[in-house]
């Protein structure tokens, strides 16, 4: 073997063990250093090969998007191993079922490098990026067009895919992922095929005991509403206190005093939104018969931020375990369009 073709095998080395590490530990862990330290190599070899950090996160963004089309291929080989009995929805709940549960982690980074690229302007890696979301879209119209559905019906058996990809990335149960699965996939075979469509009523807390309310202190609230924007433009990964008491106008010494570290203020803004969707919620002259006024009123609070603040923080939640907690309850403040408060008559309408 060539010197240069050993130089050649030791790039590909250290550019697949970039993925492992970006997949694992996100994008935000990804350095020069970080890298050199899980395969031995030193920083200057690692720089001389790939240049800069950059050039290092376009070649783990081609990786990705590569292991990424594995798994979809391998996704496909088994869709034939599915019972001949299956509908599409219990096929269509089978597949993000397995989507999730071994390639979570990648398309969080997905996600991430998504974000990366639209904030720093690299064109070329949005470009790759946007057709990595056309061809995940395109498997799941595949599989919706594999079991008679329409094109039209296979776009909304896809939107309806990375919506929940996105909406459950951070829940690592199966078990926990299920219901919102299952019951979202057979309401809408349910809505194609002109069924009634059934409101669920909703037993875990009623509207009383989701009231939150706000921070007293102004400056406080000031400075988690910048948080929201910079997590909205950046990412929680990206957050930085020193940022965000640029945005908010007040001093880093005032941010610190309110949220000692970055983590805390992540954890602190995950509320705010959590609090901010409960508001909606709780709003007496939504709640009642109508979930679909409801869906649109929180879907205006969360554009207050752009919905890339809500799955910003999602996302977070699969690297910090901590907010998974106020992540659940946040993700269930999504789920109003498919329930009634408690206490209130089960609903039903025709699509």
């Amino acid at each position: 073997m060539s010197l240069k073709d050993t130089s050649v095998t030791r790039a590909d080395r250290w550019a697949h063990a970039a993925l492992d590490l970006s997949v694992e530990n996100g994008l935000a862990a990804l350095s020069t250093r970080t890298l050199a330290g899980v395969t031995g190599g030193s920083p200057s070899a690692i720089t001389y090969y790939f240049g800069n950090r950059d050039l290092l996160v376009s070649q783990v963004c081609s990786k990705a998007i590569q292991k990424s089309d594995d798994c979809r291929e391998a996704g496909r080989e088994q869709w034939a191993n599915l019972p001949g009995w299956s509908d599409l929805a219990s096929a269509f709940i089978a597949a993000l079922q397995s989507r999730l549960e071994g390639e979570r982690h990648l398309l969080t980074l997905m996600r991430e490098l998504e974000q990366d690229a639209r904030c720093n302007e690299r064109q070329e890696m949005s470009a790759a990026i946007a057709e990595e979301v056309n061809a995940e879209a395109r498997y799941w119209q595949d599989l919706a067009v594999s079991y008679g559905a329409t094109a039209d019906e296979s776009d909304l058996w896809a939107d309806l895919a990375l919506g929940l990809t996105s909406l459950l990335l951070s829940e690592e149960s199966a078990a926990r992922r299920s219901p919102w699965i299952s019951l979202a996939s057979y309401r809408l075979q349910d809505r194609l095929a002109r069924r009634p469509i059934r409101f669920v009523e909703d037993r875990s807390v009623s509207a009383t005991e989701l009231a939150l309310q706000p921070l007293a202190n102004e400056t406080a609230l000031k400075i988690l509403e910048a948080a929201l924007t910079e997590i909205a433009e950046k990412g929680a990964e990206k957050l930085s206190q020193r940022d965000v008491a640029i945005k908010a106008g007040i001093s880093l010494s005032s941010v610190t005093y309110f949220f000692g570290s970055k983590q805390e203020l992540i954890a602190a803004a995950f509320e705010e939104l959590y609090r901010q969707h409960c508001a909606i919620i709780t709003n007496s002259d939504l709640i009642g018969d109508n979930p679909a006024e409801l869906v649109t009123a929180l879907s205006g609070v969360i554009n207050l931020h752009g919905l890339a603040a809500f799955e910003a923080l999602l996302r977070a939640a699969v690297r910090l375990p901590d907010l998974n907690p106020t992540a659940n309850r946040v993700r269930h403040t999504r789920g109003v369009g498919g329930r009634v408060p408690r206490g209130s008559l089960i609903a039903t309408v025709n699509s």
